[in-house]
């Protein structure tokens, strides 16, 4: 399955670099992420449809890159694919409902609780 937008936009990649701390602060920064990319999507700086696909192989080289155990890999890829069978909207509000999704699914709880996020 190839994913329109990598999940990763919305759960990692936006954070540039510093640190998640524990699964409270994976969902503070989350949403502080996708209300920043929704506010630059509304000024014409981001497009939610803009990214490369990403297969499930791909998905889950980002996932170990980013310390996710290989056991939970499958759970994680499954919840995205929820996620993103019950996004309701293509717009810029489309940042706005994957966080809020993710954080619904409570998907931060498979990530180290220090993690180094990169900025691609």
């Amino acid at each position: 399955m190839k994913f329109s937008c990598p999940v990763f936009v919305a759960i990692f990649l936006l954070c540039g670099f510093y640190r998640v701390e524990g699964s409270s602060q994976c969902e503070e920064d989350l949403k502080e992420e996708a209300e920043a990319f929704f506010k630059d999507c509304n000024e014409a700086k981001a497009n939610p449809g803009e990214y490369e696909n990403l297969t499930k192989e791909e998905m889950f080289e980002e996932l170990k890159e980013y310390g996710v155990a290989d056991t939970d890999m499958e759970t994680v890829y499954k919840l995205v694919e929820e996620c993103w069978n019950e996004l309701t909207t293509t717009d810029c509000k489309r940042f706005l409902e994957e966080a809020e999704c993710f954080k619904k699914k409570n998907i931060c709880k498979y990530f180290p609780d220090e993690v180094k996020l990169k900025k691609k």
